[in-house]
């Protein structure tokens, strides 16, 4: 699955390229579909039940992140990770200091905060038809599409559909065929275009995914990613975790944090479920009173009067 991105100054720019590149029958379109019906893999992470990804990686990630970095104070003083058009990429780049591997599961409890909030998402996700999967699959967004699946009670939703093939002409609601109609789609957002060359099975496709940011969160995400990078490591250091399921297999050493004074025992009402394990740890993450049929968090005080 080979990729390689096709710079343009102008997003109108890349847009027109898209439209007289592309295949005959490829749209883009906004579209309702079931949940279940959307593929969404996480990069760097390991198998998760029924042979589908979940965010174990990421959240190990995180950990590794945090044991070998002491001081931290900004995602800016790390360096962007720019993927190489490999599938082996995490193999060229072991080093956890980069931005989109530090981020990575951060950004799952921020966009929880924020979906719960703001009662869901200002901005929309992103899906591409892919060849390879049979389906549609997220980007952008594939952190928004991880709460809302597992935390929003919804069993369907609206996004913005790159078809490659054809296959949802009949499902649209609208479809765009200019760079106007999509941009004023949706007012106070940015529009941007990730337009890219990539090989699906031997065959290239001309590619545009669809990024749409309201000014709000483009404007503060930098800084809200900050502070939850600081209050996940402020209660790691106040609290020792412990679980009905194995944290070592998340990245979790209780001895890299000596000086806790309370414990939080994480409850899974399916240990063996890794699906339930991880939004257990997203929600902790997020606000360890959290309430949930699927976990529950008890908190002790260790220090003895």
């Amino acid at each position: 699955m080979a990729w390689e991105p096709i710079l343009t100054k102008h997003s109108k720019t890349a847009f027109d390229f898209w439209k007289y590149k592309k295949e005959k029958q490829a749209q883009i379109g906004y579209i309702n579909l079931d949940l279940d019906e959307i593929e969404c893999k996480f990069s760097y992470t390991a198998l998760s039940e029924n042979n589908r990804p979940g965010i174990k990686g990421i959240i190990n990630d995180f950990f590794l992140f945090v044991y070998k970095e002491k001081n931290f104070k900004s995602i800016n003083n790390y360096n962007l990770f720019a993927p190489k058009s490999t599938d082996n990429q995490t193999k060229k780049y072991p080093d956890i200091l980069i931005k989109d591997k530090i981020i990575a599961f951060p950004r799952m409890p921020y966009l929880l905060k924020q979906y719960i909030e703001n009662n869901g998402y200002d901005d929309p996700i992103g899906l591409y038809y892919s060849p390879v999967y049979g389906k549609p699959t997220v980007h952008p967004g594939k952190g928004r599409f991880y709460i809302l699946k597992w935390f929003s009670g919804k069993t369907n939703d609206n996004f913005f559909l790159l078809d490659l093939n054809g296959t949802y002409s009949n499902r649209f609601i609208k479809t765009f065929n200019e760079h106007k109609e999509l941009d004023d789609y949706f007012p106070n957002h940015l529009l941007n275009y990730f337009l890219l060359n990539r090989n699906f099975k031997g065959t290239d496709y001309i590619m545009l995914e669809v990024f749409f940011r309201s000014n709000n969160v483009v404007d503060n995400y930098m800084n809200e990613i900050d502070e939850q990078i600081n209050r996940m490591i402020l209660l790691l250091n106040s609290y020792k975790l412990e679980a009905n399921f194995d944290l070592k297999e998340y990245g979790y050493l209780p001895k890299k944090f000596p000086n806790t004074i309370a414990t939080i025992n994480i409850e899974s009402s399916d240990p063996t479920s890794p699906a339930i394990n991880e939004i257990a740890l997203t929600a902790l993450f997020y606000n360890k009173n959290f309430k949930d049929e699927r976990f529950s968090f008890n908190i002790k005080n260790d220090l003895v009067v």
